[in-house]
């Protein structure tokens, strides 16, 4: 698999990049497969205090933010914000290499290379009043990195330069989607992405198992997209050429704006607002069911827990 790095600087938004996904954990959520989840309050309050604001730096690549337009899920986040009348702002880098690991691969001091909507930047990372970090892997080590070593080790790595900076900051493992390659669609929304989710989450759990204090989220936005896609009636229509560009792979608009969407109910802690609609160039399909959706990722959302019963996510 080929990670594409676009030639994208400034704060502007508009980018994205590859993604990566989660390794075998103790608790997954429900299956791609299964009926739909219901949690008690899957229709109301969720007992979860939301953030007023965000203002978000992503340590991302092509799956977070990439070179063509309307691909940036910092950007698409903030269009659901001012739908609901929340102040939002992002700003990111991508790697400058890849091994072991792109957790090793990020510039210190970081800079506003990566477009994730209206700039927070204020002279530098730590001058800037970032309340969210995310960070992510490459997806293309899916298969050949052990999920409780090399990415693990790299990524307390760069949890503790980013501690550095924004102590008490929380942190988010951006759980994208996997590469669909040999696979036919159905099995990349099926098979793939549960292997592809229980990675990241076996990622997550090893974090901080080595360091309690590191407290890593899971933004699980493939492992929702992909059961999405089987479970909201109207989307079973969409095709790949609908979501995605090439076997990597690189999304279109409208998948960036649901990797948005999904962003914005788990890191604003709140279902999107009824008054949400979806961009002109966002698919027709998905522009005319927000509602089913937006219910869908609310309730998958807060269904992603561990064995415990406590979220992964909130």
């Amino acid at each position: 698999m080929v990670l594409l790095l676009a030639g994208c600087t400034g704060t502007t938004s508009g980018g994205s990049t590859p993604g990566t996904d989660a390794g075998p954990g103790t608790d997954t959520g429900p299956q791609p497969d299964s009926g739909p989840i219901v949690t008690p309050d899957a229709g109301g309050s969720s007992g979860l205090t939301p953030r007023d604001s965000v203002s978000m730096y992503v340590f991302g690549h092509s799956l977070a933010a990439w070179s063509e337009p309307n691909t940036s899920v910092g950007q698409h986040m903030c269009w659901v914000a001012e739908a609901a009348g929340r102040p939002c702002c992002g700003d990111g880098q991508w790697p400058m290499g890849f091994e072991p690991s792109v957790f090793s691969n990020f510039a210190f001091p970081p800079q506003p290379i990566q477009g994730q909507g209206p700039s927070c930047w204020e002279g530098s990372f730590a001058s800037t009043g970032f309340d969210v970090i995310t960070i992510t892997e490459a997806n293309f080590y899916f298969e050949t990195n052990d999920p409780t070593a090399i990415p693990p080790r790299e990524a307390l790595g760069l949890i503790e330069r980013i501690r550095g900076d924004h102590p008490g900051v929380p942190i988010y493992l951006y759980e994208h989607w996997p590469p669909i390659e040999t696979f036919t669609f159905d099995q990349w929304k099926s098979r793939n992405h549960r292997d592809f989710h229980e990675w990241f989450v076996a990622i997550q759990d090893e974090v901080n198992r080595r360091d309690p204090g590191a407290d890593l989220r899971l933004l699980p936005v493939g492992w929702v997209f992909a059961r999405m896609l089987s479970e909201v009636p109207a989307l079973r229509t969409l095709g790949e050429a609908d979501l995605f560009v090439d076997p990597d792979p690189h999304g279109t608009a409208t998948t960036y704006f649901l990797a948005g969407l999904i962003h914005y109910m788990a890191l604003y802690r709140e279902r999107a607002p009824a008054s949400l609609t979806a961009p002109d160039y966002v698919h027709p399909t998905v522009r005319d069911n927000l509602p089913a959706i937006v219910d869908f990722v609310w309730r998958d959302l807060q269904a992603v827990t561990d064995a415990s019963g406590a979220s992964r996510v909130f």
